[in-house]
């Protein structure tokens, strides 16, 4: 029983924003563009360390550069996460941030593998269309 809450427990933990897994994202040379939000709360709607979340990039964008900032992002858990209650209003969050080389125009593409402090991982892979 311990085995199952603590499995369910991280789980919950485990949450990100913007589910853009794959969606073709369209940026203009030169210029920044969210790419992704994320955020992980405890259940009275603080953030979770922010030490302790990992970023790892297998693949890099080959035409631009991805940044991250903490920020206040809005949040949109499911009705079915105890968390919902922290939907409404901005919380602390990472935005990441895509930014191709100046006057690149083409196909880019990243992924970015985030680890969590309960040990679950997003990863997000994004194609990118970089316009003039």
């Amino acid at each position: 029983m311990r085995v199952l809450a603590a499995i369910v427990a991280a789980l919950l933990m485990l949450t990100t924003g913007a589910r853009a897994e794959g969606k073709l994202l369209e940026a203009f040379s030169g210029r920044q563009t969210m790419a992704y939000l994320l955020y992980a709360l405890q259940p009275n709607c603080l953030p979770l360390p922010r030490g302790e979340i990992h970023f790892d990039m297998p693949q890099p964008p080959a035409h631009g550069k991805l940044y991250w900032r903490n920020g206040m992002v809005p949040t949109n858990y499911p009705a079915s996460n105890p968390r919902s209650v922290c939907n409404g209003r901005a919380r602390p969050g990472i935005t990441i941030w895509y930014k191709s080389n100046p006057g690149y125009r083409g196909s880019d593409h990243f992924i970015l593998v985030v680890t969590f402090p309960a040990g679950g991982t997003t990863t997000i892979n994004r194609p990118v269309e970089v316009h003039g």
